[in-house]
């Protein structure tokens, strides 16, 4: 039978070795004063956003549209969303007309929001567009310029944006998080 000074030897080095294991397990948690951080992985929403209810110019050639965002902060690595909402109107002389309208940033394109044809050869066409694209910033930010583009691909249709206070146009950066 072990004597009493073994007895509390082995407990105490049990009890060590259930605190280091506590210990170990512990530092894996996240403590309130440093769960702060975590919440900068949570997407955080619209950054920024420009409403007009002003009807752009007629645009007859390719031509940088009324809808940018100066300045946009972002961040590498998070997700963003570039949403642009608008009614627009073709007047065409041609069936075969076609327009593209890209995004924009810091003067370079870089993906297209949707691509537009009358399909009419006479007439005027009006329609929503109503589109998004994602973006993975590589570089942190706070001075990228978002621009709206719009592309004559095919002559035969002048482009209008159209807008009014009961139709708004849109142009709005959304974070979406953590890219995956």
């Amino acid at each position: 039978m072990p004597s009493f000074p073994q007895i509390a030897h082995e407990g105490a080095n049990r009890d060590r070795d259930i605190e280091r294991r506590l210990r170990a397990l512990e530092s894996t948690w996240v403590r309130p004063e440093t769960a702060a951080s975590g919440y900068e992985l949570l997407p955080k929403g619209a950054i920024k956003r420009q409403t007009l209810t002003a009807s752009s110019s007629l645009y007859i050639v390719d031509t940088d549209t009324d809808m940018l965002l100066s300045n946009v902060p972002v961040t590498a690595g998070r997700i963003y969303g570039i949403h642009l909402h608008s009614f627009y109107e073709l007047n065409s002389v041609n069936i075969n007309a076609r327009w593209y309208i890209y995004l924009k940033i810091n003067g370079a394109l870089y993906d297209i929001f949707k691509a537009i044809g009358p399909r009419i050869s006479s007439g005027a066409v009006q329609d929503t567009l109503d589109s998004t694209v994602y973006w993975v910033p590589t570089v942190s930010a706070i001075t990228d310029d978002l621009l709206v583009h719009a592309d004559e691909a095919a002559d035969g249709a002048d482009l209008q944006f159209l807008g009014a206070a009961t139709f708004r146009r849109t142009l709005t950066l959304i974070d979406y998080g953590v890219a995956p």
